[in-house]
């Protein structure tokens, strides 16, 4: 963050990004989007989706754009600055690259991004952390994550238990704040679900709400997930078994290619069956539970 304002900022033109977009910013200005800088160039987007890694070679799952109304940033601008719903200014777009839509009306932008101040913005501000202090609260060990839009069941509660055990593993939860939740109305309420899930965990389990957005293609959305959940220091992501495949190999939307996620650091961990242990009042794996007593 900038200690102070450039004075340049007030003649420099300016735009509010929605709620996806201001998430992405934040992703990128924390952190949690490490090693990117900025919004990807054309090459970089290209390189992404043919062989998992920017221009450069770095490796890097999922593109990550800037599109504004063509209106918002002339021919000539070398920098948009990016407001808050408020219109505080949030941090500044160096532009290296326009590409123009088909019709006109809108324009990609690419540059690295600094950031001008903290954002104020979206619910359980005080919870958010930046990947840096949370890696450092998690230390050097294993560390299981689930990101998620949907309040946690028991069912999930039982698996996070059996695998942070199995692993010797802390226990990151990641409530995803930026657009729709899932069973619940709204992102305040699936924070709140989420700690009070985190209540049935084992000590030190840690929270933090993090704005990512969905995308459209679900094998993109899983590997953003995963990397989001690396840059705050995940070793391992549990996901459903379904959610598993989608990140391993096949064409899809936004990729062509499949991705290696132990490039970042982690790897995703999908359980086989489990069912209700009616003897126990958990569940359990299905493999642990005598036949014939077990719940779906």
């Amino acid at each position: 963050m900038t200690d102070q304002l450039p004075a340049e900022l007030a003649g420099w033109p300016a735009w509010a990004p929605d709620e996806d977009q201001l998430g992405e910013l934040e992703l990128i200005t924390s952190g949690a989007y490490a090693p990117l800088t900025g919004y990807l160039t054309a090459a970089d987007i290209e390189s992404v989706a043919a062989r998992g890694e920017l221009a450069d070679g770095t490796p890097w799952p999922v593109p990550v754009t800037l599109t504004v109304p063509a209106a918002a940033a002339a021919p000539d601008a070398g920098r948009l600055v990016l407001q808050d719903p408020e219109g505080s200014p949030l941090a500044v777009v160096e532009v290296t690259e326009r590409v123009l839509s088909a019709d006109g009306a809108s324009v990609r932008l690419a540059g690295p991004v600094t950031a001008l101040r903290p954002a104020e913005h979206g619910p359980f501000r005080g919870l958010r952390r930046v990947p840096l202090d949370v890696r450092a609260e998690l230390g050097d060990g294993p560390v299981l994550a689930l990101a998620t839009r949907r309040p946690l069941g028991q069912r999930q509660i039982g698996q996070l238990r059996h695998l942070s055990d199995q692993l010797r593993a802390r226990i990151l939860l990641l409530p995803l704040v930026a657009g729709p939740a899932r069973l619940v109305t709204r992102p305040e309420s699936l924070v709140r679900a989420v700690l009070a899930a985190a209540r049935q965990l084992p000590a030190g389990t840690v929270v933090v709400p993090v704005p990512l957005p969905p995308r459209a293609d679900p094998r993109a959305d899983l590997l953003a997930r995963a990397a989001v959940a690396a840059a705050y220091g995940a070793t391992r992501l549990l996901v459903d078994s379904a959610a598993a495949g989608r990140g391993a190999t096949g064409r899809s939307g936004e990729l062509d290619v499949a991705f290696d996620l132990s490039k970042l650091g982690i790897e995703v961990v999908a359980l086989g069956e489990w069912a209700y242990d009616p003897s126990a009042e958990v569940w359990r794996p299905l493999g642990r539970i005598e036949a014939g007593l077990e719940r779906g």
